[in-house]
């Protein structure tokens, strides 16, 4: 009994001991990072990779507020001030930062979002210079992410961005697409390219209910009036968002994504192919894109998530079924042209059709003038029956006086002088 009581004794004491000791360990550990933040000590500081970190981190800290203000003084003069605050406190994820990201970053960045996390795994390379937002000749070879970091800093030495060098993948999403601290984001920007990862990207989002806007391609398109943010659901005419579109669906997701894309046709390539299979970092799979229009998409969700997360009121989504009314006006008056004209009881047109060809086709376009407001769609060669290849774009008068000429008329002789018979020739090839 007397030694289980000298037992039971000394576990006490040096339980006592060893509990005091941890006590006073996490008390000067505590002590210890306290005296460090009110020290100017930046080489403490380690970035999301755990080493030395001397950049906006550091800075933000000791930025003052009223020059963050000065700087954003336009957006808070056009959102209102608290409502830049909000986006200063919003956590964004952009997964690319190249020839959109890149662009969507910095204005969002210079909107006064302070929290982003970038992620892209590749460096740049001259052939990304005349894509990329910021890079330079000496950043050739730097990681895309870290490029951005380094200019960001002098743009915004408040902002806090976590820049990682890797890939996203299947199994790294919940860590990449999350943040110990803030959870969800409150966007994630998806500008992948290629259909699979990006379809795998919006199925995780829209499963951990996190709001997501993805680039589509535009490659091969020229026209910046064209450029659109829709839902995927209602998307048309976009080859990769046909395919991203119906994979989804296969996997129970149809709407609820809103995507940047162009309902203009990629019939603008005029470079050498040959050549271009010469170039060691062009995927010959993707048609070539013009930095102008990359970096509008990029700057298109960048005004779309600073006007969703300030609650703009005066923003809505447009949707192309508005138009459909439209279409079935333009229908109705081809319908009575050619019953009139042609004594052509049954149209092979539907609005659907209508809507195609004077989108796609001729762009809303007339033949003969240009762009017009009160525009009709008329059979272009009267020998021939109406159909996709014979029907052109003009405006009410120019669309009279066409149906008013001879049958069978010599189409060449009438508008080969302006060159007009060619181009619609060439356009309907």
């Amino acid at each position: 009994r007397v030694t289980l009581t000298a037992v039971a004794a000394s576990a006490l004491t040096a339980s006592t001991i060893l509990g005091y000791q941890a006590i006073k360990r996490q008390s000067k550990a505590r002590d210890l990072k306290n005296d460090l933040l009110t020290i100017n000590l930046p080489q403490t500081k380690l970035n999301a990779f755990g080493i030395v970190d001397n950049g906006s981190e550091t800075n933000f800290h000791i930025h003052d507020q009223s020059l963050i203000d000065e700087q954003l003084a336009r957006n808070i003069a056009f959102l209102g001030h608290d409502k830049v605050k909000e986006l200063q406190r919003a956590h964004i994820v952009i997964v690319g930062a190249g020839s959109v990201g890149s662009w969507a970053a910095l204005m969002l960045l210079r909107s006064g979002i302070q929290h982003m996390r970038i992620i892209d795994p590749n460096p740049i390379t001259l052939g990304s210079l005349s894509h990329h937002a910021v890079a330079e000749s000496a950043d050739v070879g730097v990681a895309k992410a870290l490029v951005l970091k380094k200019h960001f800093k002098n743009i915004a030495p408040f902002a806090r961005l976590d820049c990682r060098v890797e890939r996203l993948t299947k199994e790294n999403m919940y860590i990449l697409l999350a943040d110990i601290l803030v959870g969800n984001p409150a966007y994630v920007v998806d500008t992948l390219d290629r259909v699979e990862d990006k379809v795998e990207l919006i199925k995780y989002c829209h499963e951990k209910g996190i709001k997501v806007i993805s680039a589509m391609s535009a490659g091969g398109k020229a026209d910046p009036t064209r450029i659109a943010i829709l839902d995927i659901s209602d998307t048309m005419e976009d080859p990769m968002s046909r395919a991203v579109r119906r994979r989804l669906r296969q996997l129970g997701v149809d709407r609820g994504v809103p995507v940047v894309f162009s309902t203009e046709k990629p019939l603008h390539i005029t470079g050498d192919k040959e050549k271009i299979e010469h170039f060691p970092d062009f995927p010959t799979r993707v048609l070539p894109s013009l930095g102008t229009i990359t970096s509008q998409y990029g700057m298109a969700i960048a005004t779309y998530i600073i006007l969703r997360l300030s609650d703009f009121s005066a923003y809505e989504d447009p949707s192309p079924r508005l138009r459909d009314g439209v279409y079935s006006r333009m229908l109705r008056d081809l319908e009575t042209r050619e019953s009139v004209r042609f004594n052509n009881k049954s149209c092979p047109l539907s609005v659907q059709d209508v809507g195609y060809i004077f989108e796609e086709m001729w762009q809303g376009k007339s033949v003969l003038s240009g762009p017009q407001d009160r525009v009709a769609l008329v059979r272009w060669d009267t020998s021939k029956p109406l159909g996709y290849l014979n029907t052109v774009c003009m405006n009410k008068n120019e669309a009279r006086d066409h149906e008013a000429l001879p049958l069978g008329v010599d189409l060449l002789e009438e508008y080969g002088k302006g060159k007009i018979y060619q181009s619609v020739k060439r356009r309907l090839k």
